[in-house]
Parts: structure tokens; C-alpha cells; sequence
């Protein structure tokens, strides 16, 4: 028994296994448990604060040992397209893989093959309808995808708008003026010509950096007095 109130550096007896083991009924009611409250579980459990490195590696062991690991979900994952194309008639399924690295490099993730992969499969098997809008962030990716769309997601056929969230985090991220974010999502909401003058004005008064940047963006993009009713 512990004759101090609270551990605070590693404890040898408890190292992530045997913590994996004790939080496996946490982990198998809310996977999505987050790491500061495993933390207070060992606390009160054990009288002892584990590191929050060791709490993260104990819930990925929990979690590999109640689910499996992401090898054996990533090589099931074929099989059970499969049953749900069998189960639910006029699903559709297409996979596309390609080695995690180029070389040295890791070619995954949100790449523009990624994205032009997902908008081709939208556009033949869901979005078949023209006039559509588009909502995203301005990732790069995301823009490359859609100049290699051959048309499907550009006007006409389809209106490409930026979320104004992402914007607004973009313009703290770019400039630390949270003071100033949400003049700039009532630039996003101005649904006329005036209001859109008024908060557009507004923003120059402080800083014409600040306006400029959004003017970068393209109105049509995020603005509602320009979208023409999209």
C-alpha cells in the first residue's frame, strides 16, 4: 500500500498493460473515452497520477485488445464491404490502395488522388443531379480534385462553397485578432450588396491587411450577396 496521498511520477508496478487491463470496461462502453479521464479513473482507482504518454499508450492497448488492432480492422475491412453489398441490394463499393510511401514519403491521406477518388465515386453514384452546392474547407487537395473534375463539380453543374467555420479559423490562425472573427463571419452572412459594404468596410477601418485577405478568398466562395442564391 501507497503511504503518500498521490504518485506523481511512473509507478513501476503500474506500467500501460496493467492499466490496459484495468480501464478494458471504460474503453468497452466508450471507446471515444478521452485520456485526462482515464487519468482520474487510475487516480482514484490506484491513488496514483500516471503520465498522460502512458494513460494514451494503455487506452490503444485497451482498445486493440477489446477491438483488435488497426492490421486486423484495415485487413477485414474488404470482407465486410463485401457482406454489406450482399445485405443491403444497390450499395456500391470501390477500393482503391496504394503503398503508405512513395520513397520517403508518405503519399496517404487528404492528396488530391485522394480527393479526386472521392469526388469521381459522389458524382457516379450519389450526386447525379446538377445545380448542386458543394461545402468544404479551401484545402489545397481539395481544390486540385475539383480543377481535375473535367466540369463535374464547377459551375454549372455543381457551385463549389468555402464553410465559413474554416474561414474564421484561418483568418485567427493567419492574423491572432480574435476580436475581430466575427466581423468576418458577418462578411460570410451578408445577404445583401449593403450589409456586405457595411461589415466589409468595417473590417478595412481595422486593419486593410485584415480585408484584403478576405478579398483573396473570392467572394462568390463564402459570401451569401454573391453566391446568387446557391
Amino acid at each position: 500500500m501507497c503511504t503518500i496521498r498521490t504518485i506523481s511520477q511512473d509507478h513501476s508496478k503500474l506500467d500501460s498493460d496493467t492499466v490496459a487491463e484495468a480501464i478494458r470496461p471504460l474503453v468497452e462502453t466508450d471507446p471515444s473515452i478521452k485520456v485526462k479521464s482515464i487519468i482520474v479513473k487510475v487516480q482514484s482507482r490506484f491513488n496514483y497520477t500516471m503520465s498522460y504518454r502512458k494513460a494514451w499508450l494503455a487506452k490503444q492497448k485497451s482498445i486493440a485488445k477489446v477491438f483488435g488492432g488497426w492490421e486486423d480492422s484495415y485487413q477485414a475491412l474488404p470482407w465486410w464491404l463485401s457482406v454489406m453489398v450482399q445485405k443491403m441490394p444497390g450499395s456500391v463499393v470501390q477500393i482503391e490502395t496504394r503503398p503508405l510511401y512513395n520513397g520517403n514519403e508518405e503519399a496517404q491521406g487528404e492528396t488530391a488522388d485522394a480527393w479526386h477518388f472521392f469526388f469521381r465515386n459522389l458524382r457516379m453514384h450519389v450526386v447525379r443531379k446538377d445545380g448542386m452546392s458543394m461545402i468544404s474547407d479551401r484545402h489545397e487537395s481539395i481544390r486540385a480534385a475539383v480543377n481535375r473534375s473535367g466540369g463535374d463539380w464547377q459551375p454549372p453543374r455543381a457551385w463549389w462553397m468555402f464553410c465559413i467555420r474554416h474561414i474564421d479559423s484561418n483568418f485567427l490562425r493567419a492574423f491572432k485578432v480574435p476580436h475581430l472573427q466575427k466581423l468576418v463571419v458577418n462578411i460570410g452572412y451578408s445577404r445583401t450588396m449593403e450589409e456586405y459594404n457595411i461589415n466589409h468596410k468595417r473590417l478595412e477601418e481595422r486593419g486593410e491587411a485584415y480585408a484584403r485577405w478576405c478579398d483573396a478568398i473570392g467572394l462568390r466562395h463564402w459570401v451569401l450577396a454573391f453566391d446568387k442564391g446557391h
